[in-house]
């Protein structure tokens, strides 16, 4: 173990870089977004769907709340 730390010649950097994050969707949402919105909503919290949607946490309860006023989605294709 010794010899594997003596061995880098490049000092170690603690902070390792970030990718740039992609800008938040604005917008309409698409169908497979609402889909999934709708059945993981007792699932993940509203910051979880916000990052695995790429969307605003507030933009993704704003729409969690008009889907439960609407009653939902149908599930029929």
């Amino acid at each position: 173990m010794a010899a594997m730390l003596e061995e880098s010649d490049q000092p170690s950097d603690p902070v390792q870089e970030i990718e740039p994050r992609q800008p938040r969707r604005k917008g309409k949402w698409s169908a497979e977004e609402v889909f999934y919105l709708w059945h993981h909503r007792n699932v993940l919290t509203i910051d979880e769907l916000a990052n695995r949607l790429n969307r605003a946490p507030k933009a993704v309860y704003e729409k969690l709340k008009q889907l439960v006023q609407k009653g939902g989605i149908s599930d029929a294709v």
